[in-house]
């Protein structure tokens, strides 16, 4: 088991659950010991059961999506470059609310706002 576990990449506990769900042909020896097969053909890589192929894909698919977001990360940080820094605000800035200096000293009188004109007020 040592051995197959060696040549998998497993553990000697991931051999033995295979074994016995049947997933790795094997057979017990008159020793007691068990004997797990190994495929040494064009198949040899290839996995087993329906959920080694699936973990087989997501393996996949993760290195790929792991690719993309490095990409992605790298156009991120070369279009942050590119961006100019922001100037801080000015520390004054009039406000608009602030009073006019003897606005109704001319021949003009001071307008109302159009709701003050509207409801009467």
């Amino acid at each position: 088991m040592r051995d197959a576990a060696a040549d998998l990449g497993l553990t000697v506990d991931a051999v033995r659950k295979r074994v016995k769900r049947g997933t790795l042909e094997s057979e017990r020896g008159p020793d007691g010991r068990v004997y797990v097969f190994l495929d040494d053909g064009p198949d040899a890589g290839a996995p087993r059961s329906d959920t080694d192929r699936l973990i087989s894909t997501l393996e996949e698919q993760l290195a790929l999506e792991r690719e993309a977001h490095a990409e992605a990360r790298r156009l991120l940080a070369a279009a942050l470059e590119r961006i100019p820094a922001l100037e801080p605000a000015a520390e004054t800035r009039e406000s608009p609310e602030a009073p006019a200096e003897d606005v109704g000293s001319g021949d003009v009188p001071p307008r109302r706002s159009w709701w003050r004109r509207m409801f009467g007020g």
